[in-house]
């Protein structure tokens, strides 16, 4: 059990980033959690040993609820468990240092977390690269599929997730015997010890894939390190065919997947691709599009708005 700074306090919302060398994005995330219209939050930053100005340009923010702690590097387990250590709010909101959350992420969760008496509730999000365009929009199955699949795969958003510290503090946190994966890991301790889930399904945040956070983060994102090298593999071989190919392929595979999952039920997809990963021909299934790839693709626009993120 990680012991905590001091007693929860009521209502407050500390918000944990975990920063390594991301000087070129950690100002717009920082800024964005600023911006909440939720106001009573404290900003815990842990800085795990960046050799860029990421330290100084948090400093420069000059706001009182940052608490920035610079440490020699550990990795992102041990970062995490000692910014639990130092969050006094009621509830923990993870956040990474290059994603963005919008205004009222906060405010929404924490109405969904109290009315419904969960101790764990997560967001959705768009997928973005590095210069803040959309690359997709992400697929999120339903809280029941999910949480109950979750020794299967997580498609918990990590950095989507806001929760109550003492549920996690007395679940003893992340598991630093973990490399990859240590937010499966510690959903699956806190489902075991009776932890209620829920689902916030709304677009609250743009996740950002970049080269950086692939290879060196390792932040909270492992349940989706297959998608993300196929995302960005893709996207550099040939744009404009890459564009081309879901608009004039994906669109129509995208609905029938879909009213696949509504028709017979995510369980039922599941069960059915375990079988016929089982007898070996899931990846010619695959190849006709007739089984849904790794990575979920809704349709794109060339250029979308910003404001239809939403």
């Amino acid at each position: 059990m990680i012991a905590p700074l001091c007693p929860a306090k009521p209502g407050l919302v500390s918000v944990l980033m975990p920063v390594r060398n991301a000087e070129r994005y950690v100002r717009e995330a920082l800024s964005s959690v600023i911006a909440q219209t939720y106001a009573d939050i404290e900003i815990i930053i842990v800085d795990d040993g960046s050799s860029d100005a990421s330290a100084e340009i948090v400093r420069s923010f000059g706001d009182a609820r940052i608490k920035l702690f610079c440490r020699s590097h550990q990795g992102i387990t041990k970062s995490l468990n000692f910014g639990l250590s130092q969050c006094a709010g009621e509830f923990v909101c993870r956040m990474d240092a290059d994603d963005i959350c919008f205004p009222d992420r906060i405010a929404r969760q924490i109405e969904v977390i109290r009315r419904r008496g969960a101790d764990v509730v997560w967001c959705t999000a768009d997928f973005i690269d590095e210069n803040g365009d959309m690359i997709c929009r992400r697929y999120q199955p339903s809280e029941h599929f999910t949480v109950r699949m979750l020794h299967h795969r997580n498609h918990i958003m990590h950095p989507g997730v806001l929760m109550c510290r003492d549920i996690v503090l007395k679940a003893g946190g992340y598991d630093e015997s973990v490399v990859n994966g240590q937010d499966q890991a510690l959903w699956l301790t806190l489902r075991a010890r009776g932890a209620a889930f829920a689902l916030l399904k709304e677009k609250l945040m743009l996740q950002r894939f970049h080269a950086g956070n692939i290879t060196s983060l390792r932040f909270g994102m492992q349940g989706d390190a297959a998608r993300r090298n196929t995302v960005l593999s893709l996207k550099s071989r040939d744009t404009e065919r890459f564009f081309y190919y879901l608009r004039q392929v994906g669109d129509r595979g995208w609905q029938v997947r879909h009213l696949l999952r509504w028709f017979i039920g995510e369980d039922t997809i599941f069960w059915l691709r375990t079988m016929l990963r089982t007898l070996g021909i899931e990846s010619l299934l695959r190849a006709l599009r007739l089984v849904s790839p790794q990575v979920s693709y809704a349709p794109f626009r060339q250029k979308p708005d910003k404001k239809d993120w939403r």
